[in-house]
C-alpha cells in the first residue's frame, strides 16, 4: 500500500515526465528543428549507405523519411511565419524582398531568422 508520500512523489514525477514531453514537442514542432533534423538524417542514410550498411536498416530508413518529409512540411504549414503583405485581386505574384528596380535583395537573412526567433 502506497503512503501518502509516495504517492505525491509519483504524482510530482508523472507531472514532470509531461512538461518533459511537452517542453520537446514545443522544440519538435519548429521549422528550425525540423531542418536540422531532416538535414542530419538524410547526411546519417547517405553516410549508412556508404558504409553498406544492413539492407533492413536502409529500407526501414527510407521508409520513415516519408513520414518526416510530410510532417515537416505539415509543421512549416501549421507552424510557420508569414510577414510578407497579402496580395490584392490585381496584384501579379512576385518576390517582394527582391528590389528590381535597383536590382538588390530588401532583407537579410538576419532579419528572417530574427522574425522566426520573434514568432516563437
Amino acid at each position: 500500500m502506497q503512503t501518502s508520500g509516495e504517492s505525491s512523489r509519483s504524482q510530482n514525477y508523472s507531472s514532470n515526465v509531461l512538461r518533459t514531453l511537452e517542453s520537446i514537442w514545443l522544440k519538435v514542432r519548429t521549422p528550425h528543428f525540423m531542418l536540422f533534423f531532416s538535414t542530419a538524417f538524410l547526411i546519417s542514410f547517405i553516410i549508412l549507405i556508404q558504409l553498406e550498411a544492413s539492407a533492413t536498416l536502409l529500407i526501414n530508413m527510407f521508409f520513415f523519411s516519408q513520414i518526416m518529409v510530410i510532417f515537416f512540411a505539415y509543421v512549416v504549414v501549421r507552424h510557420g511565419v508569414f510577414d510578407g503583405k497579402e496580395f490584392t485581386k490585381d496584384d501579379e505574384f512576385g518576390y517582394e524582398d527582391f528590389d528590381h528596380k535597383n536590382n538588390v535583395y530588401t532583407r537579410s537573412s538576419s532579419s528572417v531568422i530574427n522574425q522566426l526567433r520573434d514568432s516563437e
